[in-house]
């Protein structure tokens, strides 16, 4: 019996989305992080440094928009079966106030 069949059905869920983690090269160069991977829900956060910043020093919308494709992204993975590949085939981002802080956290749900 392996590791993963012996974990968890929470625990074989995350190290299936941490394997995958690995070949997200844009998510490690914005610094994100998955913090929360359950079925349906994945929590990111990162730390806000500089080049995270627009002009006016808020969080850059991009990064925003990112972060919520990124964590859309791979809810809807944690719900189908190993090997299904998941695109994001819209995505809207609304911005009511601006970015600030140290840290930027999103979360999805499916």
């Amino acid at each position: 019996m392996t590791d993963l069949q012996s974990a968890s059905p929470n625990e074989s869920l995350e190290s299936r989305i941490r394997l995958k983690l690995q070949r997200q090269h844009f998510m490690h160069h914005i610094g994100a992080d998955l913090t929360r991977i359950e079925p349906g829900r994945v929590e990111a956060t990162l730390t806000l440094q500089q080049q995270h910043q627009q002009h006016s020093g808020f969080t850059h919308g991009g990064l925003v928009a990112t972060m919520a494709d990124l964590v859309a992204g791979f809810a809807a993975v944690t719900l189908v079966p190993d090997g299904t590949g998941v695109v994001t085939a819209e995505l809207k981002t609304s911005y009511l106030r601006p970015g600030i802080g140290s840290t930027f956290g999103q979360w999805a749900g499916c």
